[in-house]
């Protein structure tokens, strides 16, 4: 039987609860932080009321993934959207608004998030995803080793040269820690969400919309936020719609795959140490405005399928995500000497991200497609190939980092935008039309997600 924690600051509540889960799960509840620090690693999913402390528990929810990696869901009231939007962003798994049925679905809210978490599992165990694995990052550690990246012994580093820092022998003992210990399987991968191959699969074959709608009405979550979408300022037009067949038929089979894939997506960004919190919002946000900037340019410039050239642009980056999770899981291990949230941290993760995105794309069996515009939107000199849907990404890339959705690492400029622009045929005028649309659909819209 699954365990559940719930913490909740009411009695009356907590007991509640308890009478409700108890047929299906083993519940344990507390009313406060200072009740004494659980041993989250017991449990299977714990419950955070945003009663449970004064910061809403979004500080207890930092501390549970400080400690263990356990999918968190938690009760918001309907006025507290800004610290549920907050939530999501440190990482919680997914959360529901207590309104007067919460209770109703709560029972399928703990089932999604069990099952998602369930199909990570199976995969660690999985002895076919294990070779890709092996293989593909051996493939890495030989290019980099080719490339001379990799010094001679995990205790050289190099002295500092006119003030500069001597990074270059962390990176190497960094990198060489990730390999080694994916190499042996001692990390996770990321998962990528089943929905998605499923209704990818569904939309090929011309469903119906009750097809479409049958299979998403299965996800709670998915369900809920692509109404949500539907009656966001950015798509509302008429009435509120509260039905998701009528969700589907407004935003046509394409929008619907998108958002799909950033919903589900979402529940990918989630790591155990607080320091990467930051970092990893930026990402997230980043992929956001990223996917919505490679569908409007692809829509504009003819670069390929708007639907398929979203999807390139929300993964385009998945690579510092990845690398993220595994630091934090080798950190937590005692595997790595902290890594701290700085520039340092971030140049590694853009020297080295494009390579590991496009193994990791290919292990989630994504189409070729795919794994070019992870290893080359950053710099096209050495792609095979300049796909359409690879310049719409690299354009997309260098002009949401200028618009403030990001890092911009690289310090990209108005004059690198353009220049990627050209590339595509697009002029200045048609440049700032789609900066002023993605301002508008990242505050109507992407905040939901």
């Amino acid at each position: 039987m699954k365990t559940i924690l719930v913490a909740n600051a009411s009695k009356a509540e907590r007991q509640f609860i308890a009478r409700l889960l108890k047929s299906e799960y083993s519940v344990e509840a507390i009313g406060s932080a200072e009740e004494g620090p659980p041993e989250f690693g017991r449990y299977d999913l714990v419950l955070i009321d945003s009663n449970f402390t004064p910061q809403s528990g979004l500080d207890f929810l930092m501390d549970v993934y400080a400690k263990h990696a356990v999918p968190v869901l938690m009760l918001f009231k309907p006025e507290e959207s800004v610290a549920a939007v907050e939530a999501l962003r440190l990482g919680m798994f997914n959360y529901l608004v207590k309104t007067a049925k919460v209770y109703d679905i709560l029972h399928l809210a703990i089932q999604d998030a069990l099952k998602k978490c369930g199909q990570l599992a199976a995969l660690k165990d999985a002895n076919s995803a294990l070779k890709e694995r092996i293989d593909s990052l051996e493939t890495t550690l030989s290019l980099v080793r080719r490339s001379g990246s990799l010094l001679p012994s995990k205790s050289v580093t190099p002295a500092p040269q006119n003030g500069a820092p001597a990074v270059k022998g962390q990176r190497h003992t960094l990198l060489t820690a990730i390999v080694e210990h994916l190499n042996k399987g001692e990390v996770n991968l990321p998962v990528y969400p089943k929905i998605n191959h499923d209704l990818r699969k569904l939309i090929k074959g011309q469903p119906s919309v009750a097809q479409v709608a049958s299979l998403l009405g299965e996800d709670v979550t998915i369900s809920a936020k692509l109404i949500g979408v539907v009656n966001s300022p950015y798509y509302r037009t008429g009435s509120p719609i509260s039905d998701l067949d009528q969700a589907i038929s407004r935003l046509g089979f394409g929008m619907v795959m998108n958002y799909v894939e950033m919903i589900s997506n979402r529940a990918i960004y989630t790591i155990r140490k607080p320091q990467f919190q930051p970092m990893l919002g930026k990402l997230w946000e980043h992929a956001k405005a990223c996917a919505h900037a490679s569908r409007m340019i692809a829509t504009r410039s003819g670069a390929g399928n708007p639907d398929e050239v979203f999807s390139m642009g929300l993964l385009h980056d998945i690579g510092k995500l990845f690398l993220l999770q595994v630091i934090s899981e080798l950190e937590t291990s005692g595997a790595c000497e902290e890594v701290k949230a700085d520039g340092d941290l971030t140049g590694f993760l853009g020297m080295y991200h494009e390579r590991f995105g496009e193994k990791l794309l290919h292990v989630w069996k994504l189409p070729a497609a795919f794994c070019e515009i992870a290893l080359h939107h950053g710099a096209l000199d050495n792609a095979p190939r300049r796909s359409g849907e690879l310049l719409a990404v690299h354009l997309a890339n260098r002009l949401v980092n200028t618009l403030g959705y990001g890092e911009n690492a690289s310090g990209k400029t108005r004059a690198d935008v353009m220049d990627a622009a050209r590339l595509l045929d697009l002029d200045e005028a048609t440049i700032d039309a789609i900066g002023v649309n993605l301002k508008e659909q990242m505050e109507g819209v992407a905040v939901l997600v």
